[in-house]
């Protein structure tokens, strides 16, 4: 299975943080890209919602069925 790497320059970060909260720094990754993707997710489906809906096509006469060309 692919594991990333996690940058370099993060992991002093990330070894401050493990010594704080007390937890493996595996957990503190795990629950950071958890966090992330329920976050993305939620702006996701927020931008989903708000977009306007497609017009229906008004290019036949309702009338008859027939073709016709808007003036």
């Amino acid at each position: 299975m692919y594991s990333p790497k996690i940058a370099e320059r993060l992991i002093p970060q990330l070894y401050q943080l493990k010594l704080i909260a007390k937890k493996p720094m595996t957990t503190l990754v795990n629950e950071a890209i958890i966090e992330y993707l329920n976050l993305r997710k939620e702006i996701y489906n927020n931008e989903q919602q708000t977009k306007p809906r497609p017009r229906p096509r008004e290019d036949r006469d309702q009338s008859s069925g027939e073709n016709y060309q808007r003036a």
